[in-house]
């Protein structure tokens, strides 16, 4: 397990990437991955992103999410759980 997720930055054509070590979790056509900065969701069809969700202080690694009702959740390294809408 294991991939990318990030962007591409339009003025200078680099790369951002975000190791993700984290399994996805998919519902419908939206998918969704969590890094150490970053909750990302994506197209499922063509892999463009839809949103990104900056974690600012959360960092040292988070859970893979999990999805209830519309609400993402995910556990960080300071023992929290953390929500966010979908």
């Amino acid at each position: 397990m294991g991939g990318l997720a990030g962007d591409i930055d339009s003025s200078s054509g680099t790369v951002q990437a975000q190791s993700v070590d984290c399994r996805p979790v998919v519902d419908g056509d939206a998918v969704y991955v969590t890094t150490n900065s970053f909750v990302y969701s994506f197209n499922i069809r063509d892999g463009t992103r839809r949103w990104r969700y900056a974690l600012g202080e959360l960092t040292g690694g988070t859970s893979s999410p999990a999805l209830a009702h519309h609400v993402i959740f995910f556990g960080a390294a300071d023992g929290n759980v953390y929500a966010i809408n979908a």
